[in-house]
């Protein structure tokens, strides 16, 4: 689904802002947003709370072993919410773009790329720049405005997903 995959530095930065389960690893892995190195670095950091082999076979990092089937042992199927999963992995990569931004033009073209790798989902809709504003007459007639209003509907966005997937 992304095409640049998160590395297994990402891992710290984001099990600092939000907890992750192993169904947000597999829907991460499943959709290319992380890679083999981020799993494993996962599971070294959450070793300690599981006393099943499966995670050491996961830390040893045999290419050999399947880690997708080691995944799928892990993920409780029938409690399996892939739109949570996505909605978590939405607000990780935005949160990720949003502390890394140099330039507003660099955040927004990330956004809108997400957007669009991710199939257009509603819910952040309002923070890509080229879809209808929810204020379209004051950002027609100012358009810095436009800029504010986007920056403020994303720092709202924020804000609510840090409480949701805290």
């Amino acid at each position: 689904m992304v095409s640049n995959r998160l590395e297994s530095s990402d891992c710290e930065k984001i099990l600092s802002f939000v907890n992750l389960s192993w169904d947000d690893i597999y829907f991460a892995f499943e959709n290319n947003i992380i890679d083999r190195d981020f799993i494993v670095t996962y599971a070294e950091t959450i070793v300690d709370m599981y006393s099943n082999f499966d995670v050491y076979d996961i830390i040893i990092n045999n290419e050999s072993i399947n880690i997708e089937s080691l995944l799928f042992k892990f993920i409780e199927i029938d409690k399996y919410k892939e739109d949570d999963c996505k909605s978590k992995w939405l607000y990780i990569l935005i949160k990720l773009i949003y502390n890394q931004n140099t330039n507003n033009s660099y955040l927004w073209e990330r956004i809108s790329y997400i957007y669009t790798t991710f199939n257009y989902p509603d819910e952040i809709k309002h923070l890509v720049y080229y879809m209808p504003s929810q204020h379209p007459i004051s950002t027609l007639l100012f358009p810095r405005c436009a800029k504010r209003a986007l920056l403020r509907q994303l720092l709202l966005y924020l804000k609510a997903n840090e409480y949701r997937w805290q």
